[in-house]
């Protein structure tokens, strides 16, 4: 379903093995093509097309295509109709109504969508292939960077691991009300099935009702210094390592403090007591039978490279 060979800029579609034998980028020209058909016919796909797009009009490998994204985008943004009218008065103020092949691209956009229905889907196609060039320009930075001796291995991973992140990003994911509803009611009758399923901590007694630890969430401990933050969190990591597996990332605390502490929790003992020497190991058989028996894994230290990666230094913490 492509255009005619002089309304793409010279680029007509070409087959994978004919892709291949020209060494053209990977593209999808109808693709291009049907997401701006349907968006011209149905304005009201917009969102869930571009959260497949997050990039916008680079993504495009038609240039003019991207033209006419972008001038969707600024209509959308700017609160303006989307329409045939609207997309070619915005195109010739911006002197790139002719540069795509006049109104008639515009018509043929129309005319040649086979739906609207399938907007998402055309525009993850879209994504696909840009990512894909995006994929292949990478591989060939890396490749001079490989090749460059000039330029030591130290300096050039920082730049090769910022590229490598660049495509790991995921496109964003419009949930809509119908969605959340569904989603809350089967929570909610999960939970009537399976009280406390996804809840992180057992019982802790009195603090019952104020730690409503659930999974997936993130939890931001502050306060003064000095008066008990890490242990509490600590403590709260051994609680929680009796039902779940944990691993507790330090960068205060040594291996032998963090053991300390958890045979403080085990035991009873006042963790004064346990590193001041006045308790053996004799004493400690229960506690150090429940570090065994539990499932919290240590680390006491965390390397950061460029801010991008971080990688834990301690083999257990493959949970």
């Amino acid at each position: 379903m492509s255009l005619d060979w002089d309304m793409t800029d010279g680029l007509p579609s070409f087959s994978a093995a004919e892709k291949e034998e020209a060494r053209l980028p990977p593209h999808n020209v109808e693709a291009e093509e049907a997401v701006l058909g349907s968006l011209l016919i149905n304005p009201e796909v917009y969102l869930e097309t571009a959260a497949e797009i997050p990039e916008g009009g680079d993504e495009f490998y038609v240039h003019k295509n991207g033209w006419i994204w972008e001038a969707i985008h600024r209509l959308h943004v700017s609160r303006q109709a989307i329409d045939f009218v609207t997309v070619q008065e915005y195109l010739e103020r911006k002197g790139q109504l002719e540069e795509i092949g006049g109104p008639a691209f515009l018509v043929a956009l129309l005319n040649n969508v086979p739906t609207s229905l399938h907007a998402a889907s055309y525009a993850r196609i879209v994504h696909e292939t840009y990512m894909r060039r995006k994929l292949l320009a990478m591989a060939s930075d890396i490749a001079r960077a490989a090749y460059d001796e000039e330029v030591s291995l130290e300096d050039a991973l920082p730049g090769i691991e910022r590229s490598l992140r660049s495509v790991t990003t995921t496109s964003l994911e419009i949930i809509t009300p119908e969605d959340r509803a569904k989603k809350s009611e089967d929570r909610l009758n999960d939970r009537v099935s399976n009280p406390g399923s996804d809840a992180l901590l057992p019982r802790m007694g009195i603090l019952d009702g104020l730690l409503q630890f659930r999974f997936g969430n993130e939890y931001l401990f502050a306060g003064a210094t000095k008066i008990g933050k890490t242990f509490m969190l600590a403590n709260l990591a051994e609680r929680i390592a009796l039902e779940h597996r944990v691993l507790l990332v330090s960068t205060e605390m040594t291996e032998a403090d963090m053991d300390d502490r958890s045979l403080a929790f085990h035991s009873g003992e006042e963790y004064k007591e346990v590193t001041s020497g006045k308790v053996g190991a004799d004493k400690m058989s229960g506690a150090l039978e429940r570090i065994r028996a539990g499932n919290l894994h240590l680390a006491e230290k965390v390397f950061y490279l460029e801010d991008i990666f971080a990688v834990v230094d301690v083999a257990e913490a493959r949970l």
